[in-house]
Parts: structure tokens; C-alpha cells; sequence
């Protein structure tokens, strides 16, 4: 029957709705998207990143696919966001998260480390790595 809860966090890549495309397969007919956005201090959402958002919105009303976009302020310092995010799936009880399966040539460093991280979750919600 599909999912009804998807945690789609934002993100910079230039292929980025590939994984909006391949998440709406796995939607339940009333399910929702949930775009988010975790905002560290100091660190406003790059133009990459708002394009995304705005570009996803778009695709998800053409298709009729309810979704919601929320962003959350980071409490603390934090390299990477899988932790954060992780804590927000937990919170609002999603069935699942969709991420992209390559790393983002800005988030190199800390990438491989968060897919790890949500890949792993302690809390077993399975996880969608979109890729072509």
C-alpha cells in the first residue's frame, strides 16, 4: 500500500529530484512528503538548496502528492545533520526517510558519515537511497 510518512530532508544535489521521482513510487495514494530542513547557526540555505525545495514543491502539487516542509533550528553544534534528522524522524514518527545515495560534492567531508549514520538507525525506519 505504500508509505504514508516521508522524511525527504533537503539537500544540494543537482540530481536532487531523481529522489523526489523515485520516493512519490513508494507513497501510499493518501501518504505525505515531509520536506525538511534543519538550520544551523550562522548557515542559511544556499541557493542549491532553496531551487530544490522549491522545485520539489512544484513536482509534488503537479502530481497531487500531499506533502509539508518544515525546518527545524539546530540546538547544538553538529558536524553533519543525520543526527538531528534522525531525532525529528523519531519525533514525528515517519515510516520512512529518502536520501540521495551519492554524497554532494559540498558535503564531502561529513556525507559518507550521516548516509552511514541513517542507513544504520537505531530505530530500524527503513531508508530510500535514490540514485539513477
Amino acid at each position: 500500500g505504500g508509505y504514508k510518512k516521508v522524511m525527504m530532508p533537503v539537500a544540494p544535489h543537482e540530481d536532487y529530484l531523481v529522489k523526489v521521482e523515485q520516493t512519490i513510487d513508494l507513497m501510499a495514494p493518501d501518504g505525505e512528503i515531509v520536506i525538511f530542513a534543519i538550520l544551523k547557526p550562522g548557515v542559511p540555505l544556499d541557493e542549491e538548496i532553496l531551487r530544490n525545495i522549491e522545485a520539489t514543491k512544484k513536482l509534488l502539487e503537479e502530481r497531487g502528492v500531499k506533502y509539508s516542509y518544515q525546518e527545524e533550528d539546530s540546538d547544538r553544534y553538529s558536524i553533519g545533520y543525520s543526527k538531528e534528522t534522525l531525532a525529528h524522524v523519531r519525533n514525528e514518527k515517519m515510516d520512512l526517510i529518502s536520501i540521495m545515495a551519492n554524497v554532494s560534492s559540498r558535503n564531502q567531508l561529513f556525507g559518507k558519515m550521516d548516509k552511514e549514520n541513517v542507513l544504520l538507525n537505531e530505530s530500524g525506519i527503513p531508508v530510500l537511497c535514490a540514485n539513477h
